[in-house]
This record gives structure tokens, C-alpha cells and sequence, in this order.
């Protein structure tokens, strides 16, 4: 979210620019602004109303991996040089059980 609102404004720019730009000559700059204003407010109300509520949602999204898909992701790490949480874990002398260190 908090590269997403940035991205949305700086998206928007041009756009709204143009509009007013449009806008302006038949509405005057007072008119044109407060013609957009209820624009921008009307869109956000839709936008809101339409909006699904996530309380108590189970956000957990992560699909579950086989264990055949694990070893090969595995592996794949292991051959671009990356280390898993589970190499750190066995080269730091904890158990296999033990907490997962992130290096």
C-alpha cells in the first residue's frame, strides 16, 4: 500500500490535468474544480460501497507446496547459490526443529 497510493496520484495526473484543462473554458476555474471535486468524491463512494469488507476473512493465501515442488525449489536455490531458512539452520548446529535463522 504504501507505493500503491503514490502510483495511483502519479497515474491520475495527467488525466485530471487534461480534464481541467477542458473543462475550464465552459466552467470556469471555480465551476471546474468544484465540478471535479464531486467527481472524484462520487467515484470514491462507488469505489467504497462496492469495496468487500476483509474482517474476519482468513487472509491466508499461500497455496500449499508438495513435497516434490519443495525439492525442486530446493534445488534451485541451491544451484543459483541462494541458501534456504533450513541450510541456515543445520550450518548454525541447531536441530532440524530448531528456529529458522534468516541471514
Amino acid at each position: 500500500m504504501a507505493t500503491s497510493a503514490p502510483n495511483f496520484v502519479r497515474a491520475t495526473t495527467v488525466p485530471v490535468t487534461l480534464a481541467f484543462s477542458a473543462l475550464a473554458p465552459l466552467l470556469g476555474g471555480t465551476g471546474t474544480l468544484l465540478a471535479m471535486g464531486a467527481g472524484v468524491f462520487g467515484l470514491a463512494f462507488l469505489a467504497m460501497a462496492f469495496l468487500e469488507e476483509t474482517y474476519g476473512k482468513d487472509l491466508d493465501y499461500n497455496e500449499p507446496m508438495t513435497a516434490a515442488e519443495a525439492r525442486r525449489l530446493l534445488q534451485e536455490r541451491r544451484a543459483r547459490g541462494r541458501r534456504s531458512p533450513a541450510d541456515h539452520r543445520h550450518a548454525s548446529g541447531l536441530p532440524p526443529g530448531g528456529p529458522v535463522i534468516f541471514l
